[in-house]
């Protein structure tokens, strides 16, 4: 079990720090365009959430 545990770990490990390596890597036009796309994303995530109760 253990090692089973160790393998997940070690595998999101690397991916966040692959991430971090493609986040360093970008411009700042490319920053841009990700932070729009994100703020698009959580808007459109936040006002569908909305839509909860009956009234």
């Amino acid at each position: 079990m253990q090692d089973w545990q160790d393998y997940i770990t070690g595998f999101f490990a690397g991916k966040a720090g692959d991430l971090w390596v493609w986040f360093d890597s970008l411009s700042r036009q490319e920053w841009l365009i990700v932070m729009a796309a994100c703020c698009a994303f959580g808007f459109l995530f936040l006002k569908s959430g909305g839509h909860r109760g009956p009234c």
